[in-house]
Order: structure tokens, then C-alpha cells, then sequence
């Protein structure tokens, strides 16, 4: 490399090898990262020691989680973490409190159904027991197969809520009027059935989830079970009821005087939701209707 400067008769030049500016340059970066070396290396001790003391409520909230036991629902403190965290354990305690309630109402019905269970199983037991001892009257055979009768629509129920509450329903579509002559068919012709003038009226709904709500809503009353089918889609299940009846939405809920299981209409409410179907329900001139709009 060779630098020129000339002014008239005098001229100046002066030259470098590459080797020896190679060299120079060698020698510049090595006493720039030397002396930069402990600089860099303070500088990383000083911020690894900052991100730790303001990461340790985080890392002693995270230990917590890891050491609380599965069934701790309990919510989780808050208090040493910093504000900018704060929405993370407000975020986790609502969804504690979220399952503590679905574990309170699956404890709930564990209890509830254990309890109804428990009647018709001692019933079948009490009579079985009689008939084996040669005790038993003429009719102990008929209330025998009324216990056993009534567990088996019990054990249906129950699968029918669990099936509702774990989702384990398709969306169709199927055909209204196909479904509901046929569960009418199931309940041995007692039902009267208006279509409207509909061949058939396709809806998206499961036909399982349909059949269903259908036969719970023509379980309830004391018979005279009137189903209607109109355009909207719209379909109506009208009862007859004593004078003093009143729709029972909580599970195993019932009157004294009802042979079900007190859980139709809770499982009408959970496949209709899952299904996007409106229910109504109302009680007029000695007649419970329950209304679903598709």
C-alpha cells in the first residue's frame, strides 16, 4: 500500500506491506478484547445476579406448584410476586375455582347417585332374599321386576348424563320428524303425534342427542303425551300434570311421588346447550310443555 503526495519538483511516498498491516490490525483486536475481556465478563456476572433476584419469586412460585399435592385446589399467593406476573396466579386461581366447582357437582351426583341406586338394588335384594327363603307373597315377583325395572331406567339415565357431560355427541344433521315418530313408536303408541303436514324436516342436530332430549321431556307427567312439529324448526312435547306440579331443573331433584331418576330435564338442558338448541318450558291448564327451537 503506497500513499503519494506531490508539490511540484517534490515529491513524498510512503509504503506498507500487507503483512505488516495485517499484523498491526492482529495486534489491535487482541488488546481490545483483552482489555474488554473483564469488562464483559463483570458485566455478565453483574446481570446474571439481577435477572436472578428478580426471576426468585417467580422460580419459589413455580417450586410451590411443582411440590402441591394433585388434590390441592386450594388458590395459590401472590403476594412476593412482582406486578408484571401478577396475572399469571390470578389466571391459574380462576381456573382453580373452576375445577373445584366441576369437582364439588361430580361429587355431588357421585353421592346423588349412589343414594338412588341404593333403593332399588336393597328392593331386588329384600324380595329375592324372601323368594329364596319361600317366604315371599304372590306378588313379590312383580315388585322384584318393578326394582330391577326402575335401576335399569336409573343406570339409562345415568349414561345419558355422563355421555352429555363428557361431550361424546356428534352435530348430525338428521331428520325431526324420523326421530320422533320413532321414539313415540318406543313408548308404545300412547303418544299423540302432530307433523304439521312435514314429510320431513332435517335439522343439525345428533339423532342420539335428539332421541334423547325427546325421550326424557315424554318421561315426565302422568301420561297424555302430545308431541308437535312445526316449521322453524320447532318441536313441542306437551304432558299432563296434577295441579300443583312444578319443572325440577336440579339433579335428582323430584317430588315424593315420581318414579324417575329426577334427571330428564337436567339432561335435556345439557344436550340442547351442546347441540345449540333453545329449551322453554312452561305449565298451563294442568299441562307441562317443553319447547326446543332448532
Amino acid at each position: 500500500r503506497v500513499f503519494r503526495l506531490s508539490n511540484g519538483p517534490v515529491a513524498v511516498e510512503v509504503g506498507q506491506s500487507d503483512e505488516w498491516r495485517r499484523d498491526e490490525l492482529v495486534e489491535t483486536l487482541a488488546w481490545l478484547v483483552a482489555l474488554m475481556l473483564p469488562v464483559l465478563l463483570t458485566a455478565l456476572i453483574a446481570v446474571r445476579g439481577t435477572v436472578a433476584t428478580v426471576l426468585r419469586p417467580a422460580t419459589g412460585f413455580a417450586a410451590a406448584l411443582r411440590g402441591r399435592d394433585a388434590r390441592d385446589l386450594s388458590p395459590v399467593a401472590t403476594d412476593d410476586l412482582p406486578d408484571e406476573l401478577a396475572p399469571i396466579p390470578q389466571a391459574l386461581n380462576f381456573y382453580l375455582a373452576s375445577i373445584r366447582t366441576h369437582v364439588g357437582a361430580e361429587r355431588q351426583f357421585v353421592t346423588n347417585a349412589a343414594h338412588e341406586l341404593r333403593t332399588p338394588i336393597a328392593a331386588a335384594s329384600a324380595q329375592a332374599q324372601l323368594m329364596a327363603a319361600g317366604l315371599a307373597d304372590p306378588d313379590a315377583p312383580a315388585r322384584m321386576a318393578g326394582a330391577l325395572t326402575r335401576l335399569s331406567r336409573l343406570v339409562e339415565r345415568l349414561l345419558q348424563m355422563s355421555r352429555a357431560e363428557a361431550g361424546m355427541i356428534g352435530t348430525g344433521p338428521c331428520d325431526l320428524v324420523q326421530i320422533a315418530r320413532m321414539v313415540i313408536a318406543e313408548n308404545g303408541s300412547e303418544a299423540v303425534f302432530d307433523d304439521g303436514e312435514l314429510a320431513r324436516l332435517p335439522v343439525a342436530v345428533d339423532p342420539d342427542a335428539l332421541a334423547m332430549i325427546l325421550r326424557n321431556a315424554c318421561d315426565h307427567g302422568t301420561g297424555d303425551v302430545r308431541v308437535t312439529v312445526a316449521a322453524g324448526p320447532v318441536l313441542r312435547v306437551s304432558n299432563a300434570v296434577g295441579p300443583e306440579a312444578v319443572f325440577r331443573h336440579a339433579m335428582f331433584d323430584k317430588s315424593a311421588s315420581s318414579q324417575g331418576a329426577g334427571l330428564g330435564l337436567a339432561i335435556i338442558a345439557q344436550l340442547a346447550a351442546a347441540q345449540g338448541i333453545t329449551v322453554n318450558h312452561a305449565i298451563a291448564a294442568c299441562r307441562a310443555t317443553v319447547t326446543l327451537r332448532f
